[in-house]
């Protein structure tokens, strides 16, 4: 099921005025950005980018900021999509977050859904996962410490070791939902930013878990960390990566020789790129894009088939 085409690594971005897709590759030497005309759906709201596995991309239907649960999955690279079917046993919610990930165990591509309960329910969040095998939902029981947990309007970010991870509001921790064992844990974060209650961001960087922290001014900084997996789960520790100067540029992906992609964005839809590497910060060489909104992803050119529709 997982078929990747030369690991051929891009940036997925869609316009804000219309339903328009664009992709950038993630060499430094090409940074051509290219129109998709692979996106097959048409909606008269917002489509959504919320969070990418592989050569996989969710994507939501937004309307007045707010989720309509339908949930597709569309491969930009072959044009091959799949609407997922609506989720039976749970009521409608307003959609908190989702997580998508690969499950290399059962070679199976699993999403994580998660919504507000209602006020009357004894719960704070309904858990739901997706089986691209089974094309099923099903039921997954309550998040440890769901009393306390709020999570950050950010998505999930899948790493390649099979989890899925969110960043928990003022928090010491980051929620991890395992797609082998179908069960949520707690990662407590460095001890470094432990008591900081705001900028700090799970990424994943070359493969690997990574967070970094934006320190405000009046001494701005980012302050980048990775943890690499071990055998030994009681081994496994934050090792800090770099310090970034300033804080306007956000980490968003490692790239060739231990370099990282920065991006910012700016008013009128403006999104720019640099690259982060020993000498220091300097430009992405692709132009400015104009009209960006809402979530840049990455993904790897596959040819990955979902089949039906």
């Amino acid at each position: 099921m997982h078929l990747s085409l030369n690991q051929s690594q891009k940036l997925l971005l869609k316009s804000s005025s219309r339903n328009s897709f664009y992709s950038i590759d993630c060499k430094e030497t090409h940074g051509v950005v290219v129109r998709l005309n692979s996106f097959p759906l048409e909606s008269p709201h917002s489509i959504r980018i919320l969070c990418s596995c592989n050569g996989l991309v969710c994507i939501g239907v937004v309307r007045n900021h707010v989720f309509l649960g339908e949930l597709t999955l569309w491969n930009p690279t072959t044009g091959d999509y799949k609407t997922l079917p609506d989720v039976q046993f749970s009521d409608r919610n307003r959609l908190q977050t989702v997580g998508f990930g690969y499950d290399s165990l059962n070679d199976d591509y699993k999403l994580v859904r998660i919504t507000n309960c209602n006020r009357l329910s004894s719960c704070r969040y309904r858990v739901s996962l997706y089986s691209l095998k089974t094309n099923a939902w099903k039921k997954i029981r309550e998040i440890p410490d769901h009393n306390v947990v709020q999570f950050d309007p950010l998505l999930g970010k899948w790493a390649p070791n099979g989890s899925i991870y969110w960043e928990a509001c003022c928090q010491s921790k980051i929620i991890v939902f395992d797609l082998k064992k179908e069960k949520f844990t707690e990662l407590l974060l460095p001890n470094e930013i432990r008591q900081e209650e705001s900028h700090k961001h799970v990424i994943e960087l070359g493969g690997y878990l990574g967070v970094y922290y934006r320190r405000p001014p009046p001494n701005p900084e980012i302050l980048l960390w990775t943890m690499k997996e071990d055998d030994d789960a009681q081994k496994q520790k934050w090792t800090k990566l770099m310090t970034l100067p300033g804080h306007r540029w956000r980490p968003f992906c490692s790239l060739e020789n231990g370099k990282v992609l920065l991006y910012k964005r700016e008013l009128n839809f403006l999104i720019k790129f640099a690259v982060f590497d020993p000498k220091g910060i300097r430009k992405y060489p692709i132009h400015r894009i104009r009209d960006f909104s809402g979530r840049l992803v990455k993904y790897t050119e596959s040819l990955v088939l979902l089949n039906s529709r």
